[in-house]
């Protein structure tokens, strides 16, 4: 899925992300929101900083593809009733966290992953 960014900043926070771009969602999350009962969705992806995976609010994109990787799987999260919609391989307990720790096999799997997605998506 790729998506394009129509807002980089919301109120005093500012997103290392830039209006105009596309960016390839590489996880959808669907969270509780912190202010009420509904659900809020977010889209994992690189930012411009130093394209570091990190999740966005959906609605500071607009979709310009709506494709989803075909190997994509919806998997509960353990981290408060959260949904994740995205490679099994990224799935597992404690990836992200490894991942973020610069554990060489998080790293690899993303980058196979990415790589994927990108020969699938174009």
């Amino acid at each position: 899925m790729r998506v394009e960014c129509q807002i980089n900043e919301r109120g005093a926070r500012a997103y290392q992300i830039t209006v105009g771009n596309t960016y390839l969602a590489v996880e959808l999350n669907i969270a509780p929101s912190a202010e009420d009962t509904s659900q809020r969705l977010l889209f994992r992806l690189s930012a411009d900083d130093e394209g570091v995976p990190g999740l966005y609010e959906a609605d500071l994109f607009v979709p310009v593809d709506e494709r989803m990787p075909s190997e994509w799987v919806l998997t509960q999260s353990s981290h408060g009733g959260s949904y994740v919609i995205g490679p099994r391989s990224w799935s597992a307990p404690g990836f992200w966290e490894d991942y973020f720790d610069g554990a060489a096999s998080a790293q690899q799997a993303f980058d196979a992953e990415l790589q994927r997605m990108n020969e699938e998506l174009g």
